[in-house]
């Protein structure tokens, strides 16, 4: 699925995105908020999130973090697939780390 934000030319790389990454042109094409995103972009959804894994120093300690999600947000890519974005879910960064 492509989300679409009335920028024709981006939307025609998105959809070249897809293709590459998934062998097939999108099903569908919609138009959808995704706050984390810069109004009117085009992107591209990817899948779920299932897992967040990274390496921070906390501390002053490095170490790796894995984080499961309860309620998976999606992976979206900007139309060139040099941004990544997460999409819905309940994330939230507290003391403890990534939460959600």
């Amino acid at each position: 699925m492509a989300y679409q934000y009335s920028q024709p030319l981006r939307l025609g790389q998105a959809c070249a995105l897809h293709q590459r990454f998934f062998g097939r042109a999108p099903d569908h094409i919609e138009r959808a908020r995704v706050e984390a995103a810069p109004p009117r972009r085009v992107l591209v959804e990817l899948g779920e999130l299932r897992a967040l894994v990274y390496r921070a120093t906390r501390d002053g300690r490095s170490k790796n973090y894995v984080h499961f999600f309860e309620q998976r947000p999606r992976l979206l890519a900007d139309a060139q697939g040099r941004r990544l974005f997460i999409n819905g879910g309940r994330i939230r960064v507290t003391r403890k780390g990534i939460e959600g």
